[in-house]
């Protein structure tokens, strides 16, 4: 259920974003392995870079779809939220301009933070990236792992969305 609709919203995505009749149409060139960690200055304007997101943990359930592309020099990011801790909810955030911070809370030093992380047999997808024929999985191994690595995604969301109800921090309620 939740890869169709992590399909789904990719597809929608990729829909809505094509390119106008006045921009020159340009062969992709961005190399995932390669480019990856200099997303704000390799990505081109007619490459795509998907990211899936599986932010859910223990009984939530969280998958998030972000859709980065180039228009007149700028990287955007346009991202679907889908919810599910005591109702469904759909949160469709919209493009917004993405600029690489200074500091540790951009995507390209998560990409670096998790990089290193392939495939084992008890590791677990967190982050799918999806550009041109390539695709690239990263991986957690262990709760704490998955937790760490959730959290610094969720940090960063919230820099690019601050006032979006996915990235706020959730505070366990008080207790008189």
């Amino acid at each position: 259920m939740a890869k169709v609709f992590l399909t789904l919203c990719v597809l929608n995505m990729a829909c809505t974003n094509k390119p106008s009749v006045h921009e020159s149409i340009v062969p992709p060139s961005f190399d995932l392995k390669k480019d990856i960690l200099d997303l704000t200055n390799t990505l081109n304007v007619n490459d795509t870079l998907f990211m899936l997101v599986n932010a859910s943990v223990c009984q939530s359930f969280q998958f998030d779809s972000l859709l980065f592309y180039k228009k007149d020099d700028i990287v955007f990011v346009n991202t679907t939220s889908r919810q599910i801790i005591t109702k469904e909810q759909l949160f469709e955030l919209g493009p917004v301009e993405y600029k690489k911070s200074r500091d540790s809370l951009n995507y390209e030093n998560l990409f670096q933070y998790i990089l290193d992380c392939k495939e084992t047999e008890n590791g677990s997808v967190v982050f799918s990236l999806i550009c041109n024929n390539d695709t690239l999985h990263l991986f957690s191994h262990s709760l704490g792992d998955h937790l760490n690595k959730i959290g610094y995604y969720m940090k960063i969301q919230h820099r690019v969305y601050p006032d979006a109800e996915p990235y706020h921090p959730v505070y366990p309620p008080k207790t008189e």
